[in-house]
């Protein structure tokens, strides 16, 4: 699917299973949505980047999500993964706080199922006072997951980013 422009909302059609490589990338609408179907399974590489979704959940049954699928989108205020997708992978929502510290993700939900968060996953991402709801599925925290360090799992709460871990 290629996003039409100017767009305001989309709605995915049913039997959708996967949004290609840059199918939203560059919207650039000040704010826009999308509701994806339920017959989604892939959401690929840079789907989104650059563009002004404000806030997706992502519906069950998506098992894939892209590289910098949701990269650079400053308008990107909140995000719901789905319990199917097992990675979050490396940069997929890396500079989402790029044009200044009151851009950028305010909570982020990961649904139990969610195994891994990659390098870089949220680089640049969230506003300060961030919420990511991270599922006790979650085994690995490569590197620098959510900012330019390396989290202590112990040290739970920074004035970048508060974490609710469900251990």
């Amino acid at each position: 699917i290629a996003a039409p422009y100017p767009l305001q909302s989309e709605v995915v059609p049913q039997g959708i299973t996967e949004i290609m490589l840059g199918a939203f990338s560059y919207v650039d609408d000040e704010s826009f949505s999308v509701k994806l179907p339920n017959t989604l399974k892939k959401i690929g590489q840079e789907a989104f980047w650059n563009s002004g979704l404000a806030s997706i959940i992502i519906p069950e049954g998506v098992t894939t999500i892209g590289l910098r699928a949701f990269s650079y989108c400053t308008n990107l205020k909140r995000v719901e993964i789905p319990s199917t997708v097992k990675k979050i992978d490396a940069w997929m929502f890396d500079w989402c706080q790029f044009t200044g510290p009151e851009a950028g993700l305010q909570e982020v939900i990961l649904h139990e199922g969610v195994t891994i968060i990659d390098w870089l996953a949220f680089h640049y991402a969230l506003t300060r006072g961030a919420r990511v709801y991270i599922p006790a599925s979650v085994k690995t925290i490569s590197g620098a997951g959510y900012a330019s360090w390396a989290l202590n799992p112990h040290a739970l709460y920074s004035h970048y980013l508060h974490l609710l871990l469900a251990l």
